[in-house]
């Protein structure tokens, strides 16, 4: 999909960012370093659990 310059750019003009693709892996792996990070930043902040 993203091959497709109109739709990338369609993409990046409705989000306001740069837009690529990846596989399930690596956005496992994105998912996951962002989930640990702002796990610590909260925890580090002291704002409780709802």
């Amino acid at each position: 999909m993203l091959a497709d310059p109109a739709t990338k750019t369609a993409l990046e003009t409705a989000t306001g960012g740069e837009v690529r693709g990846s596989t399930p892996e690596q956005m496992r792996a994105l998912i996951t370093s962002e989930i640990d990070k702002w796990s610590k930043v909260i925890s580090d902040a002291g704002i409780p659990r709802i």
